[in-house]
């Protein structure tokens, strides 16, 4: 896709500008940015070590406003994270071990929010959290 129509550059005058035109199918995205971010201070994310502490903290910051309890699928959270292909994470143990517990003790530690997860089960497996 190409996200610029035209881009022109005008340095003869003294100054500079440049004009540039957004390819029309950004549109949709470009005009629903105000609704469509997440805004906390970067003191509270600046000393998590794991990128996916801060990723978690974004989630929850969202979702604050609207609930107390944030219920997600397993399967959802791997995939808003990036990390359904990766193998290390396969098994929940290891996942909540390098994921959940590590980000669970980072923004506790580092963030204004305190949090704790619980898993819910169906079956013998573990669906959500």
């Amino acid at each position: 896709m190409k996200l610029l129509g035209m881009l022109q550059i005008n340095c003869k005058t003294g100054s500079s500008s440049i004009h540039f035109k957004f390819n029309q199918e950004l549109r949709p995205y470009l005009v629903n940015l105000r609704g469509n971010f997440t805004s906390y201070l970067y003191d509270n994310v600046v000393r998590f070590k794991s990128g996916y502490s801060v990723r978690i903290y974004e989630l929850l910051v969202r979702h604050l406003g609207w609930q107390d309890v944030y219920i997600v699928s397993v399967d959802y959270l791997k995939e808003l994270l990036g990390i359904t292909e990766v193998k290390t994470y396969k098994t929940f143990p290891k996942f909540r071990e390098k994921v959940l517990d590590k980000a669970q003790e980072e923004i506790n530690a580092f963030s204004d929010l305190k949090i704790s997860y619980e898993t819910v089960k169906k079956g013998r497996s573990i669906r959500s959290i």
